[in-house]
């Protein structure tokens, strides 16, 4: 897991798997701010649609490849 200033090791062994996941999503997402990506999707470059952000304001993936990373069968060709 990628290091944050504000991550102490005490704090972080407390955190549950999911838990550490979100917050990693959420530092993600704020690179992505920073790097002027936010709100396109990782895989795809296509613009994520505002609904989803508003929903999962932590998306990396637009619905399209959200659906293929869970089921890949699911959206052959995209």
């Amino acid at each position: 897991m990628a290091r944050y200033p504000i991550w102490d090791d005490e704090w972080v062994r407390h955190l549950t798997d999911d838990d550490a996941r979100q917050l990693l999503a959420i530092f993600e997402a704020l690179r992505r701010v920073q790097f002027g990506t936010y709100g396109l999707c990782v895989n795809c470059g296509s613009p994520i649609d505002l609904d989803r952000l508003i929903a999962l304001p932590e998306a990396a993936a637009c619905v399209v490849c959200a659906q293929f990373e869970a089921a890949p069968h699911a959206c052959a060709g995209h």
